[in-house]
């Protein structure tokens, strides 16, 4: 039996398993920084929780009081216009990093088998976190919220048979009053334990099967110790992360807007980013259910169903080229598609249009796929890499590192007494500011350490 550790590390260690946990090598592939875009939404998720909480401590889901809340709460509550602001650029980026980290496992062929099951789960709470995102998005009842609200509701009513049963299931007796009550309790609660419980699953699956096997002869499978090599990297990134977000949210933070007035006529409204194309297609005089509901559904049920499909073979991006070329596609005409339904506010798209662009890009993505699958010389592309294996020990400290550190250091002091002195003048958006540029700083300073003292090196030496 080993000796156990004593004191308080050795107690949480015997009960935690610590120890365990970070004592683990993981191949040298899977500290690229495309592996750790789930970390970082998973990050992202961490984030606008907490600043979920903290923002309904203040805020009042009724009609009366909702729209004064959120004033209050970006005007008058000492950093609340930045803590509001953090919510909503943090809530955007776990929908872009979702997206990343889908894209680099569909290229990559990652959801093969046994990591089906994985990615389908994966696939399920990105849909959680857009319908929790488009449900906070409708609370703070402005002319954009409340008209983003009654699409959402027409969707709903626009699906055949049961859109009615649904709506009233769903949103109660109609009224705007109903809708706002029910948006928060499935902003606050239902969609976030929906999404908790599928990614702990994810991450159940992720740890037990864990990080899929390098698909290309270039990635390094040498060893690396998770702790402290990637457990530094990782956290110098997510400092500055949220170094990045305070800082954007101090120097551009989100407008409170116009306060709802049914008596007024609302002006051209747009949905978020993440439901341009959807709105695109809407646009160009599709029935409502068909663009806005079947054809999503649709999409969403290729892509889980490319795991049984996909099942065999190199899963090198090259050697699938229908594959890749689906996935090119559907990122080309998402893109497409969102900024053509930005750039035409309250216009219409021509139907034929749309077909012709739609139809051109998948073309033209297919057809320049093969021609690269036959043209262009594996060898070009899988090209064996040999390295070498060093120990850390024979690594010596860069002469630049000391006085790095130091600088690094002294800035951050400095940012710091800075802004402690505007936090006492009441200046919130300054010392934000000045927080957010010290987390960046740190940021650097972590990411320096880890790699001066924990080169990514394996345990052991060749």
């Amino acid at each position: 039996m080993s000796e156990e550790e004593k004191g308080v590390k050795g107690w949480f260690d015997l009960r935690l398993r610590l120890r365990n946990f970070l004592d683990r090598d993981t191949p040298k592939y899977s500290t690229n920084p495309l592996y750790g875009l789930g970390g970082l939404a998973l990050a992202c998720g961490i984030i606008v929780i907490i600043t979920g909480w903290l923002l309904s401590i203040y805020y009042e889901p009724s009609l009366e009081h909702a729209f004064e809340s959120v004033r209050r709460i970006s005007e008058e509550i000492p950093y609340g216009s930045v803590i509001r602001s953090i919510h909503r650029y943090g809530a955007d980026l776990i929908i872009i990093f979702a997206i990343m980290h889908f894209l680099r496992v569909f290229f990559t062929a990652s959801y093969r088998k046994p990591r089906d099951l994985t990615y389908i789960i994966g696939i399920l709470a990105g849909i959680a976190i857009v319908l929790t995102s488009y449900a906070g998005y409708s609370l703070p009842l402005n002319e954009v919220s409340v008209a983003a609200t009654y699409i959402g509701v027409g969707l709903i009513l626009s699906i055949p048979f049961i859109g009615n049963w649904l709506t009233s299931v769903l949103l109660g007796g109609g009224g705007l009053n109903d809708i706002l009550s029910r948006y928060y309790t499935y902003h606050l609660a239902v969609l976030p334990a929906v999404i908790v419980l599928l990614l702990l699953i994810h991450f159940y699956l992720v740890r037990t099967h864990r990080v899929s096997e390098p698909y290309s002869s270039k990635q390094d499978t040498t060893p690396v110790p998770f702790y402290p090599n990637l457990l530094l990297t990782e956290i110098s990134a997510i400092f500055l992360l949220v170094g990045i977000l305070i800082v954007v949210s101090s120097i551009f933070p989100v407008p409170v807007g116009e306060r709802f007035d049914p008596t007024k006529p609302t002006g051209i409204i747009e949905p978020e980013w993440y439901l341009l194309a959807t709105y695109a297609l809407i646009k160009t005089g599709l029935p409502v259910f068909e663009s806005g509901i079947l054809f999503t559904a649709a999409i969403l049920l290729i892509l889980i169903c490319i795991p049984f499909i996909d099942i065999g073979g190199n899963r090198h991006p090259k050697y699938r080229p229908f594959y890749t070329a689906l996935g090119i596609t559907l990122a080309l005409e998402f893109l497409i598609f969102t900024i053509w339904g930005y750039v035409t506010p309250g216009q219409t798209i021509p139907l034929s249009g749309a077909i012709t662009v739609g139809v051109g890009v998948a073309a033209a993505v297919f057809i320049a796929s093969l021609i690269l699958r036959y043209r262009v010389p594996m060898s070009s592309v899988e090209a064996e890499v040999t390295l070498p294996i060093t120990s850390s020990s024979s690594n010596s400290t860069p002469s630049w590192i000391t006085p790095t550190a130091a600088l690094l250091t002294a800035v951050s002091i400095i940012l710091a007494a800075a802004a402690v002195y505007y936090h006492v003048s009441g200046l919130w958006l300054n010392t934000a500011l000045l927080v957010g540029l010290d987390f960046i700083v740190f940021s650097a300073f972590l990411y320096i350490y880890r790699a001066a003292y924990y080169p990514y090196v394996s345990r052991r030496i060749g």
